[in-house]
């Protein structure tokens, strides 16, 4: 049995849902720590939760119509949304207001990261990146890359990783002023990708986990030998334990990996919800406290093993 094919098949997933009140699919997500934490979705829809989850409440919103793709609070008051139309708005009061910020493109916001309330990144549509080193406005960077960015991590001050279609992997190693293209490990459309330190990390595509342990040089592939499956997104708690989550069509049911041995491997678990609970971003803020969720306003919860 090689490195990379031992995978075990159906098991019952150690998740639950919670109640999101809202049908509308949901595409990004952040927690500040195990009870504080905000989702974003179709149509301006911003919700959070004060109690881990066990509540959630919808922000309302007059201010962003746009789907939103990604939300970002690096403190409790100072909070950023990003989504179409190169749409990306601040709140200074925890949520309750948003203020659209000046960003010079109207393409498609996909992901966006703030390293404290000055300093941040954003990724989309066109090969653009965009940055702020004020928390205000945003200056768009030119990458040399022409496909859509899908994700990005943002290690420090420094150290950025971003993916897309069609292989499409560039990292900046001086706070995103100037970007390097990275040879990818293979031509797919990569959905998200997680950086532990500028050398070990994570990129997915729908079927495959790819790792690297020497910033990019090369990269070993773990393949999903489930082809209904499609993988969305992926959280490395550490260098060895992490999630990935997703869906699979033959079972019309959510999807979940876990490895324990830094992405060799993957353990496969399956989740039946009401209708096809497609899932799209996974977070843990510690072993025991991780959320993801996904279409029709899936929002689902790990439940640790009692021992």
């Amino acid at each position: 049995m090689g490195l990379f094919d031992k995978f075990k098949k159906k098991k019952e997933a150690p998740w639950a849902y919670q109640g999101s009140g809202t049908d509308r699919d949901l595409e990004g997500m952040h927690f500040r720590d195990n009870d504080n934490g905000w989702i974003v979705g179709q149509k301006g829809t911003i919700l959070t939760t004060a109690n881990g989850g066990m509540n959630w409440q919808g922000r309302p919103n007059r201010v962003l119509w746009q789907n939103l793709n990604s939300v970002a609070f690096p403190d409790e008051k100072h909070g950023w949304v990003a989504g179409k139309l190169g749409a990306i708005s601040a709140s200074v009061d925890g949520g309750p207001n948003w203020e659209q910020q000046t960003s010079p493109m109207e393409e498609e916001v996909t992901d966006l990261e703030m390293l404290d309330i000055q300093h941040g990144l954003a990724c989309g549509a066109g090969g653009h990146v965009w940055r702020t080193e004020d928390g205000k406005t945003w200056e768009v960077i030119q990458t040399g890359a022409e496909k859509h960015l899908r994700a990005l991590s943002m290690l420090d001050s420094k150290n950025a990783w971003i993916c897309g279609d069609t292989g499409t992997l560039i990292k900046t190693q001086d706070g995103g002023k100037t970007w390097e293209a990275v040879r990818p490990p293979e031509p797919d459309h990569l959905t998200d990708i997680q950086f532990a330190d500028p050398q070990i990390g994570w990129v997915i595509s729908s079927q495959q986990v790819f790792r690297t342990t020497n910033g990019g040089s090369t990269w070993q592939i773990w393949k999903n030998q489930f082809y209904e499956d499609t993988i969305r997104g992926i959280w490395m708690l550490d260098k060895q334990n992490g999630w990935a989550v997703g869906g699979t069509s033959a079972e019309y049911s959510s999807l979940f990996l876990q490895t324990v041995d830094g992405g060799a491997t993957w353990e496969r678990f399956v989740m039946k919800g009401v209708g096809f609970n497609f899932l799209n971003r996974v977070q843990f803020t510690d072993r025991d406290h991780g959320w993801a969720c996904g279409h029709a306003g899936a929002i689902v919860h790990f439940v640790p093993a009692v021992v």
